[in-house]
């Protein structure tokens, strides 16, 4: 199976070492859970804590129907992948789903054929000039698998764990691990563009 990966959230993981978040077949929101918050309106650039003086790379959102359009810059190819951020409320915890963009998907995708829209998630604060994602982490998962420590359904392909679980299941799982610095450590960490 060969997915179509949230760009965006990749290179920005890429640039900040290595972390990859897992992928998800089902979304984590539903209209009941769906939020907003415009603060994160606007063009950010991603905080590298090595060096916080020098900005990589950015990002730009704007709202768009029940979610917000999310765009970046590819810097090695100078294309621009374009996804869709949810903001989901669970509990007293605020998540973010990013998926690709259904408009532009042909688009944002590298890979002629075939492909399968997955989904990333993770929790995220967002404050007048800084956002902060810690997205699900792939290598946490594929730990917490091979214990038997986690009731996700998944199936291990070619391109690594993708989750199978239901938007319910997710949701579940999401309230359980809000506070899990383990299972949600992928981090982006974004400042306001002046």
């Amino acid at each position: 199976m060969r997915k179509a990966i949230v760009p965006i959230v990749i290179a920005a993981c890429l640039l900040l070492g290595g972390c990859a978040p897992v992928m998800s077949l089902f979304g984590l929101y539903d209209k009941a859970s769906l939020t907003s918050n415009d603060q994160i309106v606007g063009n950010w650039e991603i905080v590298n804590d090595d060096n916080k003086d020098k900005a990589d790379c950015c990002f730009v959102f704007v709202k768009s129907g029940e979610g917000y359009s999310m765009t970046v810059p590819d810097p090695d190819d100078k294309e621009i992948w374009l996804s869709t951020a949810h903001l989901v409320k669970l509990g007293d915890a605020m998540f973010v789903d990013i998926e690709p963009n259904s408009e532009k998907f042909e688009q944002t995708t590298r890979i002629p054929f075939p492909t399968m829209k997955v989904h990333t998630f993770g929790r995220i604060w967002i404050e007048k000039d800084s956002v902060r994602m810690e997205l699900l982490d792939d290598d946490a998962m594929k730990i917490a698998v091979a214990k038997g420590k986690t009731r996700l359904t998944y199936v291990n392909g070619d391109d690594g764990l993708t989750i199978t679980s239901t938007t319910e299941q997710l949701q579940a799982f999401a309230r359980e691990h809000a506070e899990d610095k383990e299972a949600f450590s992928v981090e982006v960490k974004l400042r306001r563009k002046l």
